[in-house]
């Protein structure tokens, strides 16, 4: 009997062992919890002090049993340039639109602005396939080239 008492007590104090081994990871859960949110709460504090300077942050935290962690600076996207209308846009800016006011009523129907962007639209089709070609403008002529001064006087 004694050797199953020694093996009862043996297995009740690696019970107790592992009980204090699962508070103590529990305990260093939560504090690794903490000192994530002290993390982000001090960068959040920081980027509401600099309202001039735009912050961008990936947080990853780890799923159960990942231990990794971080708080990655995302860089800025660039700026987007303008985009310039086309030609045929411009064109229907400054059409004459006393032209497109077929019953002279002083102001341009659905009907009537339709129209009008058809026959843009026609005469813009240059080769006639339903389709308007944005091409590009032929680039400038190169300018002449600098005349050469004239020879000075010879002296006799």
């Amino acid at each position: 009997m004694e050797d199953a008492e020694r093996h009862i007590e043996r297995a009740e104090r690696h019970a107790e062992q592992a009980e204090r081994h699962a508070e103590r990871a529990e305990r260093q859960a939560e504090e690794a919890e903490r000192r994530v949110e002290r993390h982000v709460e001090r960068h959040v504090r920081r980027a509401e002090r600099d309202d001039d300077v735009e912050r961008n942050v990936i947080i990853l935290r780890g799923g159960e049993g990942g231990e990794w962690e971080s708080i990655a600076p995302v860089p800025p996207m660039p700026p987007v340039p303008p985009i310039a209308p086309h030609a045929p846009m411009f064109m229907m800016l400054i059409a004459n639109s006393e032209e497109a006011d077929l019953n002279s009523d002083g102001a341009l129907s659905r009907d009537e602005f339709r129209a009008q962007q058809l026959r843009f639209f026609d005469a813009s089709d240059a080769n006639g396939d339903g389709r308007i070609r944005f091409e590009e403008p032929p680039a400038p002529p190169a300018p002449p080239a600098a005349p050469t001064p004239p020879e000075p006087p010879r002296r006799r």
